[in-house]
């Protein structure tokens, strides 16, 4: 298997993108089921390095997310939890693009 696809990170138009899926039990609080944004880079081992930390991010925020879900079990829960790739610090993420907060440019 090519290393890219194992660190979520594809190549389009010359551009590095990341992508993940959203873990099936996490789907009722995502927008999509797919995060997708631009690592705006067009060198490989930038983007491979980009990816790791983008991925460290996203199982610490989907550990969040499964701690909320425990915590609130009984509560009622909001339909849709904004993520913090909609705005977090020091990120490379691209502004977003249309109405899907994870297909950045």
């Amino acid at each position: 298997m090519d290393t890219a696809s194992q660190i979520h990170v594809f190549n389009r138009n010359g551009t590095y993108y990341f992508r993940r899926r959203v873990p099936k039990d996490l789907l009722s609080l995502y927008p999509s089921s797919q995060m997708i944004f631009s690592l705006k880079t067009k060198d490989r081992r930038e983007a491979e390095r980009l990816a790791r930390i983008e991925s460290i991010r996203l199982v610490q925020e989907f550990q969040r997310q499964r701690s909320y879900l425990a915590a609130h079990a009984l509560g009622n829960l909001p339909t849709k939890i904004l993520s913090v790739y909609a705005g977090h610090a020091g990120s490379n993420v691209g502004s977003t693009c249309g109405s899907d907060p994870w297909l950045r440019d």
